[in-house]
């Protein structure tokens, strides 16, 4: 959860996240976005897309808008993690042999018999 003021005079900033927190991508899913913050860093939080609305309240004694939003962290740090033991996993499996019950069958029927 992002609580945040923006100035009056920084309008645009305020329309800007508006439209990035509604944006879609071809597919019809939110946009997954950069997080350039220190305290996502902290949090080995890197990408981030929004959850819910912006919700923007006026603060007239502040000259400013009290902006509230969610962020849903995407490919957390363990997933990146897993991710890339499971690519090695599998450049490092062996195939298995998938004609073994082959085998079996044709000297079955190789053998002579009543």
């Amino acid at each position: 959860t992002v609580n945040t003021k923006i100035p009056f005079n920084e309008s645009a900033s305020l329309a800007l996240l508006i439209s990035k927190a509604k944006a879609l991508d071809e597919n019809g899913a939110r946009i997954i976005y950069t997080v350039n913050n220190e305290l996502a860093a902290a949090y080995k939080i890197r990408k981030a897309k929004f959850d819910g609305e912006a919700k923007a309240t006026e603060l007239e004694d502040k000259r400013a808008w009290q902006v509230t939003f969610k962020l849903v962290e995407v490919q957390s740090v363990s997933e990146r993690e897993q991710q890339q033991l499971d690519e090695q996993a599998t450049e490092n499996a062996q195939p298995q042999a998938s004609t073994s019950n082959d085998d079996v069958q044709n000297k079955f029927n190789e053998v002579e018999g009543p």
